[in-house]
Order: structure tokens, then sequence, then C-alpha cells
């Protein structure tokens, strides 16, 4: 075999060429392979900054603290009131008031008067305090306050007397009004607990 022959070097390869031939497309397929994979891990933006991230949302629970809304009410926000039933034992001080009909005569203008304060509640109503006015037609003829101490939890002070003098100007403005007056009893406690009651009367004038 003449091995100088250009046609038959063409058309003939030794089996080493062909081996060595494989093994390298076989390298360069890999190195392909192995930069495709690491361009795909390194990727980044052309300025250099990482990918945006969107945040996980934020789901609250049943454990979260309640609103100041819901706590101030004692409840739940939208939780309904009961309703019916009995009517509950008042707590605390509860005032109620009872002014006697009848008047007795201390002076040529002064009047005493007898009145109740009672106490419905729970607590004891400590240095009460009540404040009494008179008026008639309108206007205010008198103006004062009497101390009766303290009045325990449902129980009452009976008995309790004052006297009223309107004076000469505010005398004739009942006598002008018939006798006609409106009594206004407001029992306050140290606590703050207070009620009022309006009462109308006729005098003798």
């Amino acid at each position: 075999m003449d091995l100088g022959d250009p046609v038959l070097n063409a058309r003939y390869t030794y089996p080493s060429e062909v081996t060595h031939t494989s093994m390298r497309r076989r390298a360069l397929l890999g190195s392909l392979a192995a930069a495709v994979a690491l361009s795909g891990c390194n990727d980044t933006s052309s300025d250099g900054d990482t990918p945006d991230q969107t945040p996980a949302q934020q789901t609250l629970t049943a454990t979260e603290t309640p609103t100041k809304a819901a706590a101030a009410t004692g409840g739940e926000t939208g939780a309904s009131t009961p309703t019916g039933g009995p009517t509950p034992t008042p707590a605390g001080v509860e005032f109620d008031a009872s002014l006697a009909e009848s008047t007795s005569q201390c002076g040529f203008t002064c009047r005493t008067v007898t009145y109740t304060i009672t106490n419905r509640g729970t607590a004891p109503a400590t240095d009460v305090i009540v404040g009494i006015t008179v008026s008639t037609g309108g206007d205010q003829v008198y103006e004062g306050t009497q101390s009766i101490g303290d009045v325990g939890a449902r129980s009452r002070k009976s008995g309790i007397t004052k006297n009223v003098d309107p004076g000469l100007g505010g005398g004739r403005k009942v006598q002008n009004n018939d006798g006609q007056v409106t009594v206004v009893l407001k029992p306050q406690a140290a606590g703050g607990a207070a009620a009022t009651f309006e009462f109308e009367r006729q005098l003798d004038v």
C-alpha cells in the first residue's frame, strides 16, 4: 500500500486518530456543559445588585393581642351585649330620696322641710352632703347644703330636717305664686356618687 497517495490518505484514518478525536470531542462537550451550569448559578444583574425578593405575606392569628377598641369594651370587636333576664342588683352607691308633704314654720319667711335619703346600692355612701334648692315661678329663691354623714349600704336616713328661709324678697315671690315651690334635693357622697330629685310642693303663705 502506498501511504503517499493523497486519495488513500483522505479515505483511510488510523484507529489511534479516531480515538484521540473522540476523546477531544467528549472533553469539549463536558467543558461546555460545565460552563453553562456555572453561568446559571452565578447569574446577577448587570449593575451588581442582588435580585429583588418578594417578602412573605404576614398572617394574623387568633393569638394576636386584641385592639384597643376591643379591650376597651371588655371583649372582641363586634361582640353583642346580652339582653333580657333579671335586672342585676346595683353595685356601689345608688341614692333615692323623698320629701315630706307638709312643712312647719320656723320664722316669718322660714319653713322647715323634712326629707329622707336612701342608699339602695351595695356599698356605703360616706360623708354625704345634700344640696337643697327652692324655686318658684322659675326663679330660685333659696340654695343651701346639709351634711348628713354616712348612709350604709341598703339603708336610709329618715326624718332629716332643714330650715329653709328665702328671705323677704324670696318670700314675696313665693306668696305671689300662691305658695307653689319646687324643691330639689341633690345628695352626693365623698366618692363622687350623686343624684338629683325634684319635688313640687304647696306652702302655706
